[in-house]
């Protein structure tokens, strides 16, 4: 990765500040989303290839996950873990609640809010031996 002079000062490496810019974006939208419905945002919990999980909180204090989902290849990925979330009813698996869109700057962004299930991740949880059969 190359280095090179930044405007205003100061060097960075090219595509490091992109990403940062974007996750700050996506931060924003998910506070944005939290406003909208009524929900307190608490902070990220996790990121992997196609999502972004915040802990997020009702206003009975019902700790929820925030999933937002990136708009890359997140489609055909979505639709097949909702699908999978909806039809399964294990305590190590969190219970899914709605599936909805925000629009942000003419870019649409999907969501879901589900159960908020603390303890890492289910693939992190299932490769330690942690999900026990229901």
């Amino acid at each position: 990765m190359a280095c090179r002079a930044r405007a205003g000062g100061g060097w960075f490496k090219e595509g490091v500040e992109a990403i940062v810019a974007a996750d700050a974006k996506i931060q924003e939208i998910a506070e944005a989303i939290c406003r909208h419905r009524g929900l307190v945002f608490g902070r990220e919990v996790g990121a992997g290839a196609f999502k972004y999980t915040f802990e997020v909180r009702q206003k009975d204090d019902t700790q929820r996950a925030l999933k937002l989902y990136r708009r890359t290849g997140a489609n055909a990925r979505t639709d097949r873990e909702v699908d999978a979330i909806k039809r399964c009813s294990h305590p190590g698996v969190a219970a899914f609640e709605f599936l909805d869109t925000w629009m942000d700057d003419a870019q649409e962004y999907v969501f879901s809010l589900e159960e908020f299930l603390a303890g890492g991740t289910l693939t992190a949880r299932a490769a330690d031996g942690l999900l026990n059969p229901a």
